[in-house]
């Protein structure tokens, strides 16, 4: 029925009840039991529903159209004949009988009676209408389509039609659950070979956040269904870092020496390095090395040295040898050869010269005699000729008695036996070589 229908329904009943009013005393009561079928249907149906949705241990169901004791229901409710279904997520309370208990009430009167008969200031929307399967609104009351498990034999069968009831989807939080999705946090502590990025708050752990999805299944009203489904863990946030070296660099104040006047900052300093390694447990540090060394030792100073280091040459020897055709006994001579003189300086440096080669020392003198004349008398010695040397002999070209060689003197001290006071390397005298 639509809401104009409804209205001039109203009209028509409020006509009605005006001529009935002035020929009955009884209009007055026959409102007020039409007030009263209309509010036992409607707290009814919110007795049910509240026991549904907040008041039930579990799903709700019952088999025929009066309801237990338990679900709420009331035995008054059955004695005005209400009856309830409950099935599909919906929920039906309806009146049973064609005619209701009362001085001429019908289903029409009491479905309008929340609208039409109520205080002005307590009005409401009227009931609904069984019409088959579907309940029909007015005054501002939807339709509600009646699903067919509501006619079924566990119900008592078919729904009359025609009267005044109360219907509404109401689902039942045991049947119809859903999924509670909550977050679960926690901060790891950084692996072995990774520390902390910046140091933790007190009572707080710096490391790697994680958090993971908790999805549960809960009944409408919140209840647990089985166990909760838990996700992986996903890093939100990583404040690990690897371990690393640091390396930092210093200074020292060199030691002030002895009488020093000046102030600390005036001296001198080292340069220092070290390196350490940045772990879980803080920062190790090796040692101190020194990379530049600006500091300096006052030393007295020390007169100057020198240290010689002579080396002496070899000894050598010489054979004299008589001159060619002359038979004797060769000489010797020997002398020190070339030394070395090795000056080492305590400032620094040294120096290295060479010491001449001594003088040849006969130490055993030749004795060669001279040729044999030939027979025919030239190119021989005399008979008178004395050794070699000697007046009329050979100059051997030595000094034997300086034991140097004459072959630089300028003049010779023995006798050339020529008389002339430069010996040109020929002897004029007995026919003598010059060796």
């Amino acid at each position: 029925m639509t809401f104009r229908a409804v209205l001039l329904s109203g009209a028509v009943l409020a006509a009605a009840t005006s001529a009935a009013a002035a020929q009955t005393p009884d209009l007055r009561v026959f409102r007020e039991e039409a007030l009263a079928h209309a509010l036992a249907l409607e707290n009814a149906f919110r007795s049910l529903e509240e026991h549904i949705l907040a008041r039930s241990a579990a799903a709700t169901a019952w088999t025929g159209s009066t309801p237990p004791a338990s679900v709420g229901w009331r035995d008054a409710w059955t004695a005005r004949g209400l009856r309830a279904r409950y099935c599909g997520d919906v929920l039906l309370v309806y009146y049973e009988p064609a005619r209701l208990k009362g001085v001429g009430i019908d289903h029409g009167a009491v479905r309008a009676a929340p609208w039409t008969y109520a205080p002005r200031t307590q009005r409401a929307q009227a009931l609904h209408r069984l019409d088959g399967g579907v309940a029909r609104g007015g005054v501002g009351r939807s339709d509600t389509a009646l699903p067919a498990c509501l006619s079924g034999a566990a119900f008592g069968g078919a729904l009359p039609s025609g009267r005044a009831a109360r219907a509404g989807r109401v689902l039942d939080p045991f049947v119809h659950t859903r999924t509670r999705a909550t977050f679960e946090t926690r901060v790891q502590p950084c692996p072995a070979g990774f520390h902390a990025s910046h140091a933790a708050g007190a009572g707080r752990t710096v490391g790697r956040s994680q958090i993971r999805e908790v999805r549960q299944t809960v009944t409408r009203r919140g209840a647990d269904v089985g166990g909760p489904i838990r996700g992986a863990w996903r890093t939100v946030a990583d404040n690990c870092r690897a371990d690393y070296a640091v390396e930092e660099t210093g200074t020292q104040a060199c030691p002030a020496p002895a009488g020093w006047q000046g102030g600390e900052a005036e001296l001198p300093q080292r340069i220092r390095r070290r390196t350490g390694t940045v772990t879980a447990s803080g920062t190790a540090w090796g040692a101190w090395r020194t990379v530049e060394d600006n500091c300096w030792v006052a030393v007295a100073a020390a007169d100057p040295s020198a240290t010689v280091t002579v080396r002496a040459g070899a000894r050598e020897t010489r054979t004299i040898p008589c001159p060619p055709g002359w038979p004797g006994t060769p000489g010797q001579e020997t002398r020190t050869g070339p030394g070395s003189r090795k000056i080492e300086y305590s400032f620094g440096g040294s120096s290295t010269a060479t010491i001449a080669a001594a003088p040849w020392v006969t130490t055993h003198a030749a004795n060669c005699s001279p040729p044999p004349a030939s027979p025919g008398g030239s190119g021989g010695a005399s008979s008178g000729s004395g050794p070699m040397g000697g007046p009329g002999g050979v100059d051997a070209g030595y000094d034997y008695d300086t034991g140097g060689s004459n072959a630089d003197d300028g003049y010779d001290a023995g006798d050339d036996g020529g008389g002339s006071a430069e010996d040109s390397g020929d002897d004029a005298g007995m026919g003598g070589e010059d060796v």
